[in-house]
């Protein structure tokens, strides 16, 4: 289902138009919420467009897996991209897809579905429906699973606010009302669930317990829907107690308010003042202040002194709190809290440790660092100026240097350059009074060489050359440039003789997609690659890489390069290896079936590759992928047919 004729411009006009997205999205196919959004940007502008057929050659190019755009098209709404994939058969639609369609409400999506593939629904469906679906969908969904509905779907119900399905479970399904879900809707807030419980009575039981829930979790407008269906609650409940706590150090005081106006007597439960500062909730210390003790724990003040509440720190110091700790002040001045610092300096006896010092200038603090300078008398360690350097902190730098601390207490120049920070190692370099080792130490260079720093490489580079010193390197250097697709740095190492390199360069630099150091690596040097090189770029889905490695080089690949690119969905890549390589596969066809890639099932079952064809049967049919099960069944001599 190719793009032909006056399609041809439609694709070659979306490619251009889309050049970053795509990118992108090669760049992103391993996962994670960065393809999400590439994936739902690609199908939407796809749409737009009203040119299905630009998926044919996006696909074709290795831009996406067809299984994870099948997912997302389920999830997203994008009703005719799934269509087209199950139609051109290129993808069979599995659970993860039923599964989407259904949580994210996509009616007609969820009618394709079961139109077509009704033994992907399976009884963990219905769970997914009562708790994230619209009624439409239970609607659509109850006629076909009649016998699967449980009472335990009410409290799901509940628990997740779905009230109109919550109705139609009772009414229509004559399910029995638990005495869990009050308790679970009052617990996640779900007020119009609990209004209409409470209607329910007695049917509905559990109202203290559910009242105690909403009372920890801050649900004020439950709470107040529930408080008066209690008569009492006692004051030396521990889960009344632990309800107060949580709802104190979640900074829910009106819920507190509430239940006290109501309940006086449960004033004997409230907690200490602990939970609620720790979270900087000074309506509730204010609060709770008014009624009992404030004293609290050191750890508290510890706490609130390190997150930088200022404000906190002088009521609670008005109050009473008088015993300090030495880590009030290292941690409110390691984290840049100039007021803070300077009020524990005037107010609390036991001053600090080196550890203020040391952490305000790892952290880029200087009026901090300036502040405990001037004002204080402990000083800091060679931390300070080391991870001052480590972080590229240069300001900070400069002002302990103008105090007088070592510049060669320790290797921060090393450091400095490690992570990239030219002006650092520049700052450093001049000034420093030790006699200089014969070279630079190999943790320096690594980093250095790993993370592609090549302005700080070439300049250290000429200070040596400059002092008779040298570079020194491992052997690896240039393979862990190669991983990272540091070209620049691999082909400054070359130019100057600085390392060698092993055949795990190219190995790692094909696995990752850097198809310009390949090319380097196979021109300029003669280390060479294995066949992991071709296995881990078919793998990653790097197709330029894979058809570089077969017409350059001859080391080859394995089985593992067919296997991992039917695992992947690639029909692409698994064509190319099939045409052109003579390694063939292994369990090519049983990761195709079990994952669902209907288009490489059927093109290596075209090609007469039927190795493991019971095991993907069994996979596909486990998967819920019928349509794969079903065209093995037909296609593949001497399967067994699944069990009904």
């Amino acid at each position: 289902m190719g793009a032909t004729g006056d399609g041809l411009a439609a694709v070659s006009d979306f490619m251009e138009q889309h050049k970053a997205l795509l990118q992108q999205l090669r760049n992103d196919q391993g996962g994670g919420k960065n393809c999400e959004t590439d994936l739902c940007a690609l199908m939407s502008a796809v749409e737009a467009m009203k040119r299905l057929d630009v998926l044919h050659a996006l696909y074709d190019q290795c831009v996406f897996s067809c299984n994870a755009i099948m997912h997302h098209a389920a999830s997203c709404g994008h009703f005719a991209v799934l269509q087209w994939l199950y139609e051109a058969s290129y993808e069979d639609i599995g659970h993860d897809a039923v599964d989407a369609a259904v949580r994210s409400s996509h009616l007609p999506i969820v009618r394709f579905i079961y139109e077509r593939c009704p033994s992907v629904f399976i009884d963990p469906v219905i769970d997914t429906a009562v708790c994230f679906s619209t009624l439409e969908v239970v609607e659509f969904l109850h006629p076909h699973f009649s016998s699967q509905w449980r009472s335990c779907h009410v409290d799901d119900a509940a628990e997740y606010g779905n009230l109109a399905v919550l109705q139609f479970l009772l009414e229509q399904c004559s399910l029995e009302l638990s005495p869990d879900a009050i308790v679970l809707a009052a617990k996640y807030g779900h007020t119009e669930v609990v209004a209409f419980l409470l209607r329910q009575r007695p049917r509905v039981g559990n109202v203290k317990e559910a009242l105690i829930e909403a009372i920890g979790s801050g649900h004020v407008a439950v709470v107040q829907l529930l408080i008066q269906e209690v008569d009492s609650v006692e004051q030396d409940d521990d889960e009344l107690v632990h309800a107060f706590s949580k709802s104190a150090a979640d900074g829910h005081v009106e819920v507190i308010e509430l239940v006290l106006r109501v309940h006086p007597d449960a004033e004997s439960a409230l907690p200490t003042l602990d939970d609620a500062a720790m979270n900087g909730h000074f309506n509730v210390v204010r609060f709770l202040s008014a009624l009992r003790s404030t004293e609290c724990s050191t750890e508290t003040i510890e706490e609130v002194a390190g997150k930088g509440n200022l404000d906190m720190i002088e009521f609670l110091h008005q109050h009473g709190a008088s015993e300090y700790t030495v880590e009030e002040m290292d941690r409110a001045a390691g984290n840049g809290h100039l007021d803070v610092t300077r009020f524990l300096h005037q107010h609390s006896n036991v001053g600090c440790t080196t550890k203020a010092m040391d952490d305000a200038a790892a952290n880029d603090h200087l009026e901090v660092v300036q502040f405990l300078c001037e004002n204080r008398s402990e000083g800091c360690t060679s931390a300070a100026m080391c991870k001052a350097a480590e972080n590229g902190h240069l300001d900070v730098l400069r002002y302990l240097y103008t105090q007088g601390e070592d510049l060669c207490a320790c290797d921060c120049v090393y450091r400095a350059a490690g992570n990239g920070h030219l002006s650092v190692v520049k700052f450093v370099m001049p000034r420093r009074y030790e006699p200089w080792s014969n070279s630079i130490p190999l943790h320096c260079t690594t980093d250095v060489v790993r993370n592609g720093y090549l302005h700080v490489l070439r300049y250290l580079y000429e200070q040596t050359r400059q002092q008779a010193r040298s570079l020194t390197f491992p052997r690896n250097a240039m393979d862990k440039a190669a991983r990272n697709g540091h070209l620049e740095t691999i082909k400054f190492l070359h130019e100057h003789h600085l390392s060698e390199c092993t055949s795990m360069a190219m190995d790692v630099a094909a696995m990752n997609g850097h198809l310009d150091v390949v090319k380097f690596l196979h021109e300029h040097r003669n280390e060479g690659c294995t066949t992991a090189a071709m296995d881990d770029a078919a793998r990653s889905g790097h197709f330029d890489v894979v058809k570089f490695l077969h017409e350059h080089r001859q080391e080859g690949c394995t089985v593992a390069a067919m296997d991992y690119a039917a695992q992947q969905g690639s029909l692409h890549m698994v064509r190319f290896l099939h045409a052109n390589r003579t390694e063939g596969c292994s369990t090519a066809l049983h990761w195709a079936a079990e994952r669902g890639h209907f288009a490489v099932v059927k093109y290596l079952c075209e090609q007469g590759i039927e190795e493991g064809a019971q095991v993907a049967q069994d996979a596909a049919t486990n998967g819920g992928y019928g349509r794969i099960a079903r065209y093995l069944l037909d296609n593949v001599a001497g399967l067994n047919p699944p069990p009904n």
